[in-house]
């Protein structure tokens, strides 16, 4: 199956207008769907921005932030909604909302559910994703399968944990990927870095200090094996 994955441009500036790097979330998703023998492409907007009206694709998948829900139902608008799913931190929190422009929408994490949404084993209109408990069994993010990306980057993204321990009234982190903290381990971590020919990291965690024993080690790691910068750096999603 032919399948594109989108993240969309923001409607308006916002904080992540200001960093040109793409969400990890569609690249897990793709390498997945790849590993599976889809062909799958990512278009991330502020990279690469496809003419949709030649797009090749039997399945269009969205990923929306609040910031670029506006453009991304404007993308859902110009396929038939049967081609359509959606999901994302917007639309896991407002599922109604993003089945008007599409035909299935999926809440929370999508790695587990997202072949047997794409393959057809998962037919309800709102899919709900559970936890990935293990994100050692994660496949290490295909950055190649975004169009027009140039690899290496100046700053490699990479994930090393997923949740947060505290449930701050203004953030939508615990709501997407709750409150257990769940993280790789050092080693798997590390062999995702020395596979990516740079130094320069920029971490996407939800809350990369929350354990501070387990940050610790991960960094005592990454000296040790001489990965990383120290100008490397990271942000929170909340």
């Amino acid at each position: 199956m032919k399948i594109a994955l989108i993240e969309p441009r923001a409607s308006e500036v916002n904080v992540y207008s200001k960093i040109s790097m793409p969400l990890l979330g569609p690249v897990y998703l793709g390498t997945i769907l790849k590993n599976r023998g889809h062909k799958v492409q990512v278009y991330n907007e502020d990279i690469h921005a496809p003419d949709y009206s030649k797009l090749d694709a039997d399945l269009i998948g969205i990923s929306i932030l609040t910031s670029t829900a506006k453009r991304g139902y404007e993308i859902a608008r110009r396929f038939p909604k049967e081609k359509v799913i959606m999901g994302g931190v917007h639309a896991s929190l407002l599922p109604d909302e993003a089945l008007e422009f599409s035909r299935q929408v999926v809440v929370g994490e999508a790695e587990g559910v997202i072949s047997d949404i794409v393959e057809g084993r998962r037919r309800e209109p709102i899919v709900f994703g559970a936890p990935v408990e293990n994100l050692d069994t994660l496949p290490h993010p295909d950055f190649s399968l975004i169009k027009g990306y140039r690899l290496p980057p100046i700053v490699m993204p990479i994930s090393t944990s997923r949740g947060c321990p505290f449930d701050c009234s203004f953030c939508s982190v615990t709501k997407i990927f709750g409150r257990k903290y769940r993280f790789r381990s050092p080693e798997n971590i590390i062999a995702e870095m020395r596979s990516r020919n740079t130094r320069s990291f920029f971490f996407c965690d939800d809350n990369f200090t929350a354990h501070p024993r387990r940050t610790r080690s991960l960094l005592e790691h990454m000296l040790k094996n001489k990965v990383g910068s120290s100008g490397a750096l990271r942000r929170g999603k909340g």
